[in-house]
């Protein structure tokens, strides 16, 4: 990569995005560092997307608006190519970055250059913790971590990459994929990283969407992600043991999203539900998981919700996922 033109690249897919990316583009400009690209990268929106996009480019000369095929595995990998920074972060558009965001993340490449990943903190969830560097075979590890805890860790947003490192990389998203595939970049990325600094300092918010225009696709999502958890399974087959026994949880979390987002979430009736719950547990990816998994190392909801469906005892299956739906709507 030649000479920098910024400090930042940051890459937003923008996909029927016209509702919200003028919101995107002022957290941008509410940010105390000010080196800085936009690359908005409109994938087939049928809105005024391209228009906006354009209205900010035109007013802004740090904006630059692409475009790729449909698809946000498409749109990203153009953004890695097109990237001019120093470091490079993934924004989605109905999101924005804290107003300190580019100011935490070059404090943190300030203090630690070798990094190549730096993992921030999403608002209201960050945990306080110190920062941690792990390098060398210390990797693993992270990627333990990563896996054992995927809402929290295996997001591509909120983090900072060395636009180099990215480039430099074979790793790309798979447009093939269309669930978890930010999951499943990230897990391939991070075994070719040397030096990663974790850090829970807030730098993201996420707008939590209705997932309600899902419900009663079970089926449908369930095929979606058990051929991105088969495609990444695939990536891990020749992994440590520690590693795979790890990717049998961040399946069984997968497994508990789908059960709480859609299978138990539709306007079908219960019975109903619970038969989509039987056939989601067929799957071999989820059955295999839980049957290799050891369940007594999960937190305790959880536990009982992965021992219900190994047991197939769906009622009380149902039971815990409601409770699980109703712990979620409280903290929203």
């Amino acid at each position: 990569m030649e000479q920098s033109a910024c400090r930042i690249s940051v890459i937003v897919p923008a996909y029927n995005a016209a509702p919200y990316l003028k919101r995107c583009y002022e957290s941008l400009l509410a940010q105390s560092a000010s080196d800085w690209e936009m690359l908005i990268v409109e994938n087939g929106s049928t809105d005024g997307t391209t228009a906006l996009g354009e209205r900010l480019a035109q007013q802004d000369s740090r904006v630059r608006l692409l475009h790729s095929e449909k698809g946000v595995s498409r749109a990203r990998n153009l953004g890695i190519d097109e990237a001019r920074g120093e470091y490079t972060t993934f924004l989605d558009a109905d999101d924005r970055l804290l107003p300190d965001a580019f100011e935490v993340f070059l404090r943190a490449a300030g203090a630690h250059p070798a990094c190549e990943v730096i993992v921030g903190g999403t608002d209201g969830v960050a945990e306080g913790q110190p920062d941690t560097v792990y390098e060398g075979a210390r990797i693993d590890e992270a990627r333990v971590l990563f896996l054992r805890h995927p809402t929290r860790y295996l997001t591509v947003w909120g983090n900072l990459y060395r636009t180099a490192f990215l480039q430099a990389s074979a790793v790309r998203f798979d447009p093939a994929l269309t669930h978890a595939e930010d999951s499943d970049y990230l897990i391939r990325l991070l075994a070719d990283c040397r030096e990663l600094l974790l850090t829970d300092t807030p730098v993201y918010h996420y707008t939590v969407s209705d997932a309600s225009a899902v419900h009663g696709q079970a089926g449908k999502l369930a095929e979606k992600y058990r051929a991105s958890l088969e495609a990444t399974a695939r990536q891990l087959a020749e992994e440590s043991a520690d590693i795979r026994e790890a990717f049998d949880f961040y399946v069984l979390d997968n497994l508990l999203v789908l059960l709480v987002h859609d299978v138990f979430c539709s306007a079908k009736s219960a019975r109903a539900q619970r038969q989509d719950a039987a056939a989601v547990l067929d799957i071999p990816i989820f059955r295999h998981a839980l049957e290799r998994a050891p369940l007594g190392q999960a937190p305790i909801v959880k536990r009982l919700a992965y021992t219900a469906a190994k047991k197939k005892r769906l009622c009380l299956l149902q039971l815990i996922v409601r409770l699980r739906q109703w712990q979620n709507r409280q903290r929203r």
